[in-house]
C-alpha cells in the first residue's frame, strides 16, 4: 500500500485523463463537452460571438429542448428550449410560476418598474394598459400620420419603385397603390404584413427570452425543471426548426404567409450582432416586386 502511495499523483493524472477522454468521446458531435468543474461553460464562451446560431444545432437533435450544465456550485444550469408547447406552458399556462428571476430587475434597474422588468399582477395591469393604448383610435391615427410623414419625407414610395435591392432592416415598407395612408388602410396591405411576419420569424426583435422557475415543474416535452433553474427561450432557433416550419425553415419566404412579393438577394450573408435586442451587422438585403394587380 505504501508503495502505491508513491505513485499517487501519476495514478490520479491517468485516471483524470481516462475520465476526460471518455467524456469527450461520449459527447455527440457539435454538442459542448461537459468538463469537470467547469461544466459546459468553455463551449458557451467560445461560441458567445455567435450565440444565437450556436443554439440552433443544439436544439435540433435534442427534441427542441437542451439542458446546459454550468460550472460546479455556480447555479448557472440552464434549460434551452424552442419547443412551442414548452413556450406556451411557460409564457401562458404557468406564467406565474416562471418570473424573470430575482437578478433581472437589478440588471435592468435603469428601466424602473416598467412592463419589461416586473412580473405577476403589476405586469398584467401594465399589459392591459398598453393593450388599451394600442387599440385607441387616436394613438393609431398618430402612428399612421407619423409613419406617413416619414415615408413622404424620405420619398420612400418612389425609392421602392426604382430600387433593385433594399435593406429591410433600415427602411419601412409601403404600398404605392395606397393613396390614403391611415390606420385602417394598413389592414389591406397583405404584402407588408407577409414581409414583416417572415422577417420577425427569422430575425425576432427579442431573439431570447429569459425565465426562472419559481418551483419544480415538468414541461410538456417531459423535461423536469427544478426550482431555481434558469430557462432561455430561443425565438431565433424556433424560427429555424423543421419540426415547426418545414424543410424550408431557413429560407426567407414571405410566400408562406400569403403571396410572392419579397425575395432575399442571392449570396447575401445575414449575420447578427450579439445583443439583447436583435440587430444585424450587414442588414437584410431583399428585392421587392410590384403587386400584380397594380
Amino acid at each position: 500500500m505504501l508503495g502505491l502511495l508513491k505513485y499517487y499523483p501519476e495514478i490520479l493524472l491517468a485516471l483524470s485523463c481516462f475520465l476526460l477522454l471518455r467524456r469527450c468521446l461520449g459527447t455527440p458531435r457539435g454538442f459542448p463537452i461537459t468538463w469537470p468543474v467547469l461544466g459546459m461553460l468553455p463551449g458557451l464562451l467560445s461560441n458567445l460571438h455567435r450565440f444565437h446560431d450556436w443554439m440552433v444545432p443544439l436544439l435540433r437533435p435534442s427534441g427542441l429542448t437542451f439542458f446546459f450544465r454550468g460550472p460546479l456550485l455556480s447555479n448557472l444550469d440552464f434549460v434551452f428550449t424552442c419547443d412551442p408547447a414548452n413556450v406556451n406552458h411557460i409564457l401562458k399556462s404557468r406564467f406565474a410560476d416562471y418570473p424573470k428571476g430575482p437578478e433581472f430587475p437589478e440588471i435592468f434597474q435603469f428601466l424602473g418598474d416598467g412592463i419589461f422588468t416586473v412580473d405577476d399582477e403589476s405586469w398584467a395591469v401594465q399589459r392591459k394598459a398598453v393593450h388599451a393604448l394600442f387599440a385607441d383610435a387616436n394613438f393609431r391615427g398618430f402612428v399612421a400620420e407619423t409613419t406617413k410623414g416619414k415615408a413622404e419625407t424620405a420619398a420612400l414610395v418612389p425609392i421602392l419603385a426604382r430600387a433593385a435591392v433594399l435593406d429591410l432592416g433600415l427602411v419601412l415598407l409601403a404600398d404605392e397603390k395606397t393613396k390614403v395612408f391611415d390606420a385602417e388602410s394598413l389592414h389591406g396591405l397583405e404584402y407588408l404584413h407577409a414581409a414583416l411576419c417572415e422577417t420577425l420569424r427569422l430575425y425576432p426583435s427579442v431573439p431570447v427570452n429569459q425565465k426562472w422557475a419559481a418551483k419544480a415543474d415538468v414541461l410538456p416535452s417531459g423535461v423536469t425543471v427544478e426550482a431555481g433553474t434558469w430557462i432561455l427561450i430561443s425565438m431565433y432557433a424556433m424560427g429555424r426548426m423543421e419540426e415547426v416550419w418545414g424543410k424550408d425553415c431557413e429560407e426567407f419566404r414571405p410566400e408562406r404567409w400569403i403571396t410572392e412579393h419579397v425575395e432575399a438577394v442571392e449570396g447575401h450573408v445575414v449575420e447578427q450582432m450579439t445583443s439583447v435586442v436583435f440587430r444585424m451587422k450587414k442588414g437584410f438585403l431583399a428585392k421587392v416586386r410590384k403587386r400584380r394587380d397594380c
